[in-house]
């Protein structure tokens, strides 16, 4: 088969905008990543023969961190030589850095993926395909080849291995660090102060969610553990009626967006652009927001008050209402919302059910999380999953000793739930601190252990600033080599047509 080089022009503005994607650290190898700056360019230098795949993805969600190793498989194949047939681009957006493109295309749960020609693009996605609860490769290798009539199949030849694998190989740990045993505000408050801007950002600021965010606000207006959250959370409630109305002066709903409310604070003027302490990952795709997430979630019960009958109950609807309607990691949201939705959580109803049924609720996830990300190599290798608290951590808090945390079960028989309890309320509230509970050495950055074990290494510092360098000389590198093989090509062609090279 002959192949027209020139017939590749269109892919030099790409292969250099996949080059710059390089330079960032953590980005991903074979797909490209779009910006509000260069998708329409990148979309309109595609031929129309072509097609386009795009995920919309937020660096935050679990469910979307399990998947880019899969994604990645896909743009292996379709991002590389030789070029398939028809042409298939593989691309990402990052709906955190690129909210107000995320918006345009109606995004409202992660990952989303929309498949089709260039033009399908054009009407903000509405031409094209969306592809649902994608989990593996082969779910949108399956989609792509019914689409279009083909049986496309993805190579075995190379490693797509979670990222973070192949850096813990190349980066020396600079030191071992022991978890410590109490939470961190800073990743409550931080976990907070994100919430709101993503619900902000989103298109879910609409009449029909608007209890659920009241039900959400008011349980942190009451039980939220920093105070500036708390009392920001009790003003946005009084102040409600100004900045989300339940209705105009028409009698209506009133229409998106929202702008006064958009703009509201909620724990005043903090920022958001430092480090997680407890919750800081090994990579900056790990741990975080939703690590985050599960400290607020066990605060904020520890922090109920304990006279109310009730006080689990409002717990469990507030957070319900949370998860269930502004927490856009489709995977993750559909697994919480099947817990909350058993007879368990419905007898949720003192401080202390909403503690404990938090806690099971939180080991529960990480035991499937453990059997998920040791079968597919995904997940924080410096932070596995496992059943906490370990026994050294909280001694009094099992009735019978465990060999392998991942044996503890679920259904309490290997817990001493007062004791639990106890060890809850200190870990995550005002308790004292349980006898027999030692104080370990403190962590230089607080925070919880609910998925960390002690002494794992962490790597950063200079070995990070090396692997920048190293992914930008990658860059410069694929820029010259396209423009070199470009060139080549060319001039190859032209003395072929001129009968200056043998037949």
């Amino acid at each position: 088969m002959t192949v027209d080089p020139l017939s590749f022009r269109w892919l030099l503005p790409v292969i250099l905008l996949a080059s710059l994607t390089l330079v960032s650290s953590e980005k991903a190898a074979f797909t490209i990543e779009l910006t509000t700056e260069n998708f329409n360019q990148t979309l309109s230098g595609i031929p129309s023969s072509a097609f386009a795949l795009i995920e919309f993805f937020a660096p935050w969600c679990p469910h979307c961190q399990r998947f880019k190793p899969q994604y990645e498989k896909v743009a292996a194949l379709f991002n590389t030589e030789p070029r398939t047939t028809p042409d298939i681009m593989v691309f990402n957006v990052d709906c955190v850095a690129q909210g107000e493109l995320c918006t345009r295309y109606d995004v409202k749960a992660y990952p989303a993926i929309l498949f089709g020609p260039p033009k399908s693009f054009e009407t903000n996605g509405q031409g094209a395909q969306k592809l649902n609860n994608a989990n593996t490769a082969d779910d949108v290798m399956k989609f792509i080849n019914n689409r279009l009539g083909q049986n496309f199949v993805l190579s075995t030849d190379t490693t797509y291995g979670n990222t973070y694998n192949s850096l813990g190989e190349q980066l020396k740990p600079l030191e071992n660090l022991t978890a410590s045993m109490q939470v961190s505000l800073a990743d409550v408050e931080k976990a907070t102060v994100l919430s709101y801007e993503y619900m902000f950002s989103s298109k879910l600021l609409v009449p029909h969610n608007r209890r659920a965010f009241v039900q959400w606000t008011t349980l942190l207006a009451n039980n939220h553990p920093v105070p500036r959250c708390r009392a920001g959370c009790r003003h946005l409630l009084s102040s409600l009626e100004e900045v989300w109305p339940e209705r105009n002066s028409s009698g209506s709903p009133p229409p998106g967006p929202l702008p006064a409310l958009q703009r509201w604070r909620v724990c005043g003027r903090h920022r958001t652009d430092g480090d997680w302490q407890g919750c800081k990952g090994s990579a900056p795709t790990t741990r975080g927001y939703s690590c985050g997430l599960w400290s607020l979630f066990h605060t904020l019960s520890a922090s109920a008050e304990e006279s109310e009958a009730d006080a689990g109950f409002k717990w469990m609807q507030g957070v319900k209402a949370f998860v269930g309607t502004f927490f856009t990691c489709q995977v993750c949201n559909t697994h919480f919302m099947a817990m909350a939705s058993t007879a368990d959580a419905a007898r949720v109803s003192t401080r202390k059910d909403a503690v404990l049924w938090m806690w099971q609720a939180h080991n529960q996830v990480n035991l499937r999380l453990a059997k998920e990300e040791a079968a597919t190599d995904t997940g924080d290798p410096a932070f596995p999953k496992m059943q906490w608290p370990s026994p050294a951590s909280c001694p009094p808090c099992r009735t019978t000793e465990v060999l392998h945390m991942d044996q503890a079960s679920q259904d309490g028989a290997d817990w001493n739930m007062d004791a639990m309890y106890e060890y809850l309320l200190w870990y995550y509230g005002e308790g004292k601190r349980p006898a027999g509970v030692a104080l370990p050495a403190r962590d230089p950055r607080p925070g919880p252990a609910v998925a960390v074990a002690a002494g794992h290494p962490r790597w950063g510092g200079a070995g990070q600033v090396s692997h920048v360098l190293l992914m930008a000389a990658s860059g410069v590198g694929l820029v010259v080599c396209a423009y070199v093989w470009l060139r080549s090509m060319r001039n190859s062609l032209a003395k072929n047509k001129k009968g200056l090279l043998p037949p």
